[in-house]
């Protein structure tokens, strides 16, 4: 399988894209269009989500850390399958 380790996205627009790489750790993905996306079990370790539109996406089993920087609570909000980590994770801030 391909690694997209620390591939440059931002602003790109993958909306409903199939992407069968699961391994998108350290990716630039700020202001990517990720709507409809299925994520599931994709590992976004250090990836930079700021500022992505999650809307429809699938996070179900994603696996992130301590420097993933994920866009504002009410995006993740708009995506399925968030994790209880990461919701917990948001807190307060998760609606």
């Amino acid at each position: 399988a391909a690694h997209f380790r620390s591939v440059y996205l931002s602003c790109s627009s993958l909306s409903f894209a199939n992407l069968s790489c699961p391994y998108l750790s350290f990716a630039n993905l700020s202001g990517a269009n990720l709507s409809g996306v299925s994520l599931t079990a994709f590992n976004l370790n250090g990836a930079n989500l700021s500022g992505a539109n999650l809307s429809g996406a699938n996070l179900s089993g994603a696996e992130w850390d301590e420097s993933t920087k994920w866009p504002v609570p009410e995006e993740i909000a708009k995506a399925s399958g968030v994790p209880q980590a990461l919701k917990q994770q948001l807190g307060d801030n998760y609606r």
